[in-house]
């Protein structure tokens, strides 16, 4: 073999990558989309809950001020009513700071977090725009550098099918360096992002545990208290109830007994 054909069998796949590298890369690019997609519904639930939660703490206003106007006239004479109504508003306003506890939580726990976090994808995918780029250079080099093999192998055409293969094998060392970085950092980011996001929800859990536990608990010992007659008084009730329908008997008994009604 002659050094021209030495020459031109070395330049042959110049620039050629093996077929999975975009594959591996796909893989991983894959993972941080969807990583940034869950993270920002996240996101926007949270702050969508965080709303909710002032109009739970408006809506028991109104109700609470709605069952007042109700038995504003009865309480003026009901002692134990008048002290239930106005320990519903005291208690409204214990549940509204609650509630308030509730979102600094949010905030400070998961809206600022996940938005700081947010932020970080638009760099990345900077990146991976140009790795994109590179690739899509280094293809363009390399059908240069083809069409310059496919002619005549003139002294002129080999100089040119050499510088060629040179600025193949840059464009090729500028795609592997954004590429190599990219392998090595979207894999990095992925996990630490999994930390990172961890004690934010474990905050927010433990925080609403807390938040409806207390809740809980308030309208468990009111529903105790007004839950209606005990068993004595429900026997009490039941006993009230024959007496009345022997007295109603008794009076039909008497009515037909009357001259001015048939019997039967």
């Amino acid at each position: 073999m002659n050094a021209r054909q030495s020459f031109l069998n070395s330049t042959e796949n110049v620039g050629i990558l093996p077929r999975s590298i975009n594959s591996e890369f796909e893989k991983e690019e894959k993972k941080i989309q969807n990583f940034e997609s869950a993270n920002k519904k996240f996101y926007k639930d949270v702050k969508s809950y965080c709303d909710k939660l002032d109009e739970l703490v408006k809506s028991e206003a109104k109700l609470i001020t709605n069952m007042s106007n109700l038995t504003g006239p009865l309480a003026d004479s009901n002692q134990e009513l008048a002290q239930k109504s106005t320990k519903l508003r005291d208690q409204l306003n214990e549940r509204a700071k609650s509630s308030d506890q509730l979102k600094q939580t949010c905030l400070s726990s998961v809206i600022e977090p996940m938005k700081n976090l947010n932020s970080v994808f638009p760099h990345v995918y900077q990146s991976v725009k140009r790795r994109e780029q590179y690739l899509k250079d280094l293809h363009k080099q390399q059908d240069k550098l083809y069409k310059l093999q496919d002619r005549e192998h003139t002294g002129s055409n080999l100089v040119k099918i050499n510088e060629q293969t040179q600025i193949v094998n840059q464009s090729k060392q500028l795609f592997m360096k954004e590429h190599s970085f990219l392998m090595r950092e979207l894999p990095l980011l992925y996990s630490s992002g999994l930390e990172y996001v961890r004690p934010c929800v474990n905050s927010l859990i433990k925080s609403q545990e807390n938040f409806y536990k207390e809740y809980g608990k308030f309208y468990e010992s009111e529903i105790d208290k007004s839950s209606g007659p005990s068993y004595e008084n429900s026997n009490n009730l039941e006993q009230d109830i024959q007496s009345l329908s022997e007295d109603i008997e008794k009076c039909l008994s008497d009515i037909k007994s009357l001259s001015i009604v048939a019997s039967d």
